[in-house]
This record gives structure tokens, sequence and C-alpha cells, in this order.
């Protein structure tokens, strides 16, 4: 994790002291759909304990995020971003007895939401091309706890938040095209990183008010980013009388 934020700040640094002509002054609406991928080497990997010869597993799977943006050029490099996500991340947990062969399932989601503030940097590779790198801190807002039970057996899990919010950083690097007529289409990727574990779940048995296991959910995640910017004139300067 610290080696992908060391490359992001370097790349940051290096994009500043390039020239670029980035949209100055200009106020941006857009859209973007970010599927997640349940990476192995994040922190979302699969999270396991095992007590009284019982092993408890939650996986991560893949999941989403999308919402809507509004980006504000400050000058020809750089500019500033923000929106609101509503954010999906669903999980498996496993629960594996090692004395009989018991096996039992839980498929659940966990619902978010997510008001990013960027700084972005750009790079002109083209006449239409531009290289786009950015770093911020996000407020990650999560309404409620989640209850299930197993596909098999009598065990059951409720998985409880740390906070209804919490703070994360955020880093991505990708590519967009820019048209005046028909706007900017963006492609890249994402890395979110909360400053701790948002979610804790709690295994038990179905008739027993006692937990069998516990275990801490990480909110890290990587994702694809698709986004599309809508066309929009500059904003006038005010001329002063």
């Amino acid at each position: 994790m610290k080696k992908i934020l060391s490359a992001v700040s370097i790349a940051l640094l290096t994009l500043v002291s390039l020239s670029s002509n980035a949209q100055e002054r200009v106020l941006t609406f857009g859209v973007q759909f970010k599927p997640m991928l349940p990476v192995s080497f994040l922190n979302a990997r699969t999270v396991s304990k095992t007590e009284n010869n019982v092993t408890y597993s939650n996986n991560q799977q893949f999941g989403y995020n999308a919402g809507g943006m509004i980006r504000y050029g400050i000058s020809d490099r750089f500019s500033i971003e923000s929106g609101i996500s509503y954010v999906q991340r669903n999980f498996n947990l496993k629960v594996d007895s090692l004395n009989n062969s018991f096996e039992a399932n839980m498929d659940y989601r966990l619902i978010g939401y997510e008001i990013p503030v960027m700084g972005l940097v750009f790079i002109q590779l083209d006449d239409r091309v531009y290289m786009t790198a950015g770093m911020g801190g996000v407020i990650d807002l999560f309404p409620s706890d989640v209850f299930s039970e197993a596909d098999r057996g009598d065990y059951v899990h409720e998985t409880v938040r740390r906070s209804w919010i919490q703070g994360s950083v955020m880093a991505n690097l990708g590519f967009e095209f820019r048209h005046k007529k028909h706007g900017i289409f963006y492609v890249g990727g994402s890395f979110h990183q909360p400053f701790d574990s948002f979610y804790l779940s709690k295994i038990g048995f179905f008739d027993s008010p006692l937990t069998e296991n516990t275990l801490d959910i990480e909110g890290t995640y990587l994702t694809l980013d698709f986004r599309y910017y809508f066309p929009e004139p500059p904003m006038k300067k005010k001329v002063k009388e």
C-alpha cells in the first residue's frame, strides 16, 4: 500500500513540472461508474480466523461505485473535483468446521456513500488526449448495520458499523479524451484506502446471544473508472466597472 501511495505521489510531482493545457476556469458536471476489483494484494483480501476447529473467512466480492461529480478548473494545470457516490461492497462469509466437515456460506452487502475532494493534475499527450492524476480525501458515510443468516445450519451474522462517518484517502490515474461539443470521456483506475476498519462482523448461533467470533472488515478497494463529463462553456470573468 505504501509503495502504491509513494508511486502516485511521485507521479503527481512529475506532472506538476510539465506543461499542459487543461480546463482553466471551467465548471464541469459529470457521471461515473466504477466496478470494484477484489484484488488479493490489498487489505481487502480474505480475512480468516480459526477457533475451536472452526474457520471463519470473509472474502470481498465484486462491487461498484456510481455517482456524479463536479470539476472546477483552477488553472491550466490544476483542477478540484468533488461529488457524491453510491457504493455497494459485496462479501461472502464462510464458516467451515474442521471436525464434522460442516460448511456454511452467507452472502451480504454493505451500502455506503462517498464524498471525495480531489486535487487533479493534467498533462497533454495529444490535441484532445490528456493524462490525469489525482489525490485527495474522502468522507465515507455508512447508513446502517447488516444482519444475515447462513444458507444452512444455525449460524447468523451481524455486521456493525464502527462509526456512521469515517475518512479515507484516494488516488487515481487515467486518461481522458476531450471534445468541445461532445464532452469528456475518461478511463482510469482508483485506489481507496480508509484510515481504519469500518465494520465489525460478529458470527454466532441463531439461538445463542453469545458471539462465536469477530472479524474486522477493511474498506480498501481498487476500481476501474469510467466517467463522462458534459460539455460546459468557460465561466466568464466579471468585468470591474
